[in-house]
């Protein structure tokens, strides 16, 4: 209940933000309706597909002048399409990784760094935390780019799903790795001596079968649903490396242009699904997306801890690097740093 409550009032002092800035006097046309059209790249039974069928019943359960149509498997157009959507107010929702608004919002970078975290349970849990200085900044950053982040999801911890199988620190030089294009993420796997490569999600089991890319670096929920361990079976647990942390992003203008009193309603409904309804299913279904890829043949490999101790020797410098050409993010890594 506590948390709800802490997700509940950031949204409530977000749209009273909203409304000093001027946007808050068409709250007396009770008649006006909308249309919320959100999209993910992801279908049923991932997190980011149940994140935007939770919403779409929560929000339509409690109003008739929302209308949240869900848009599956990337049919509002690639993520970069959306992000530019979200911007233009051409869409008005979209749930993926933070990680893509990264070309627009630089200092998401820092979300990225490796190692920053325990484990994506605390990165989630340092952003949504009542007061946080972490969840504020975000915010900030996001509201000036023209997006507004109306939940934080429940993050995953980034594992390495190969073609061969990876049984010592050297057997990484020299892999063709699909990523996130994130900043740190590309750092981090040049770091190891990796080669990352960023296409499409959706070509992603394709590039894996043809040999495009020997590996993808990424999270569970993505292995089950596009069923990559069956081209890919080996799951190397890099954990407490890189996080994948997802949003239910908006546009910004499209919600200035909303009723206060409407889009209070709102961003209560989607915060609240966020916490109560997506963290649970989450984490339900990582347990679950584990025991299908076994199941289907995926090998487990735990490194020992001289390979982990490899991996933090090789990362040591990406966070240094970041920070020194990436200066504007030193806030928010400090913010993070001092919440730890």
């Amino acid at each position: 209940m506590k948390k709800v409550l802490c997700i509940t009032l950031a949204s409530l002092l977000l749209v009273a933000s909203l409304a000093a800035c001027g946007n808050g006097g068409s709250s007396s046309d009770d008649t006006q309706t909308f249309i919320l059209r959100s999209g993910t790249p992801t279908v049923i039974p991932n997190p980011q597909s149940f994140m935007l069928e939770e919403v779409q019943k929560r929000v339509e359960a409690v109003t008739d002048r929302i209308t949240v149509e869900v848009y599956q498997a990337g049919s509002l157009g690639t993520n970069a399409q959306m992000i530019q959507g979200l911007q233009d107010g051409s869409i008005q929702a979209a749930v993926f990784p933070v990680n893509w608004y990264e070309a627009s919002i630089p200092e998401f970078g820092v979300l990225g760094l490796p190692g920053l975290f325990d484990s994506g349970n605390h990165a989630y849990e340092i952003i949504i935390e009542n007061g946080s200085k972490v969840g504020a900044l975000l915010q900030q950053y996001a509201g000036q780019k023209g997006f507004t982040i109306a939940s934080w999801m429940l993050a995953s911890d980034v594992k390495l799903l190969s073609t061969k199988p990876i049984n010592k620190f050297d057997d990484l030089k020299g892999l063709r790795v699909w990523c996130l294009p994130d900043t740190n993420v590309i750092a981090t796997l040049n770091a190891l001596g990796m080669t990352p490569v960023n296409f499409d999600v959706g070509d992603l089991a394709v590039g894996l079968q043809q040999g495009t890319v020997d590996a993808a670096y990424t999270t569970l929920p993505l292995f089950m649903t596009q069923r990559l361990f069956e081209s890919a079976p080996y799951f190397l647990d890099l954990s407490g490396v890189n996080y994948n942390i997802a949003a239910y992003m908006m546009s910004k203008s499209w919600l200035d242009s909303m009723p206060g009193d409407l889009r209070e309603l709102l961003l209560n409904e989607i915060g609240n699904a966020g916490y109560e309804a997506h963290r649970p299913s989450n984490i339900a279904f990582l347990d679950r997306a584990m025991n299908t890829c076994v199941e289907g043949g995926m090998e487990v490999i735990t490194p020992d801890d001289e390979f982990m101790r490899q991996v933090r020797a090789a990362t040591a410098t990406v966070i240094e690097e970041f920070l020194k050409s990436t200066p504007q993010a030193q806030e928010l890594y400090d913010a993070v740093m001092a919440a730890k």
